[in-house]
């Protein structure tokens, strides 16, 4: 094992509560000393490879939310560095809602309380303490309506780091019993004050793409084709994720025809002497990020594609060659196959009506 640095992972920031105003020390990952790699199709990191000048590693994603230590509000990161950023919502207003519609909600100080009392809790930070803060700021978010029903990309970004969150507990091998028995123990005590609650994957997921499709048409913070794009790339790869490739084909395709509609109207602005070139440059730059965005999410698309027609048609032969062994002839089993669903097209270039008995056992062994 090759010996690590003295370079401690975070430094410590200081920023002012967006709900109490007052002011407290975070931790803070260096983010210049960890790489994450291997997303799945919905950009949960698969691998974390940290700088060996670093003394200790952990896992970035547990250190997304931060708690003030005085009101227990629970947000992002950078929510707490920049709030409500570039959004038609102040902080004092966001305030004000929040103080005003918090108490209004049932139960609330039994929710929060048992999401953020870790006293019982024993051991290294862990997934569960990372579930109980992204809970909390999720119910946090829920209450203020303007977050809710306007802002709802921040909402759709704490649930789809939730469902990461519920796929790390089903991977992990090692006292996955005793992490379960604790979720499920707190879902019980929470239900009866938040029935909607759910900790499915799926349900995360769709809760999640719900969220960002609302702020496509209502949030302050998508003003362009642009901004839209990079929304609709994030739910085509939720979509993925769920396994609904026809939906994520979809919103690609939409994402295409706005880049293509978005550069004609740039080429055209370009030869404007009114236009600033810091404005024209600034354009050019996001273009390119999104094209790549879209470029990378429909490459994803064509191979998810790939997969299924490959596994479609595997079973399709796994399926022929037993109805072989039942003796059936060749256009039994072409009415067969269609019954359950595989494509025409398949099937006839499987079970050619014409095709010799013996020529047709061979390709399927090839397969095999």
């Amino acid at each position: 094992m090759k010996q690590r640095g003295r370079i401690s992972p975070f430094h410590w920031a200081s920023c002012a509560c967006p709900r109490c105003e007052q002011p407290a020390r975070y931790p803070r990952l260096k983010r210049t000393l960890y790489t994450e790699k291997r997303r799945d199709l919905d950009l949960r990191p698969n691998l974390v490879e940290w700088s060996q000048q670093v003394r200790e590693t952990v896992e970035p994603r547990h250190f997304y939310f931060w708690m003030c230590p005085h009101c227990d509000f629970v947000a992002d990161t950078g929510f707490f560095d920049r709030p409500l950023h570039d959004v038609n919502l102040s902080v004092a207003r966001f305030r004000r809602l929040l103080a005003r519609e918090l108490p209004l909600r049932s139960g609330s100080d039994k929710v929060l309380q048992r999401l953020l009392d870790f006293s019982q809790m024993e051991g290294a930070w862990n997934v569960t303490h990372t579930i109980r803060l992204n809970l909390a700021a999720i119910y946090y978010m829920e209450t203020v309506p303007q977050i809710r029903d306007y802002e709802s990309h921040i909402l759709g970004s704490y649930y789809l780091r939730l469902a990461w969150f519920v796929r790390d507990l089903k991977k992990m091998q090692e006292a996955t019993s005793d992490f379960r028995q604790e979720i499920a123990s707190l879902l019980r005590d929470l239900q009866p004050f938040w029935s909607e609650l759910s900790l499915i994957e799926s349900t995360l997921l769709e809760t999640s793409f719900s969220y960002y499709d609302n702020s496509l048409t209502r949030s302050s913070k998508v003003r362009s084709s642009l901004d839209e794009i990079q929304v609709q790339t994030v739910m085509a790869r939720i979509k993925l994720q769920l396994g609904q490739l026809e939906r994520a084909e979809q919103l690609i395709m939409l994402s295409k025809r706005k880049l293509f509609r978005f550069q004609q109207l740039l080429k055209q602005r370009e030869s404007d002497p009114q236009l600033e070139m810091s404005n024209t440059i600034e354009n050019q730059k996001r273009l390119t990020r999104c094209k790549r965005q879209v470029e990378r999410v429909d490459a994803l698309c064509d191979h998810v594609k790939q997969l299924k027609k490959k596994r479609e048609r595997q079973r399709c032969l796994d399926l022929a060659y037993r109805l072989d062994d039942q003796q059936k002839t060749a256009l039994e089993k072409r009415e067969f196959l269609l019954s359950q669903g595989f494509p025409a097209e398949l099937v006839q270039e499987l079970i050619p009506l014409d095709q010799p008995k013996t020529a047709f056992i061979k390709m399927l062994k090839q397969a095999r």
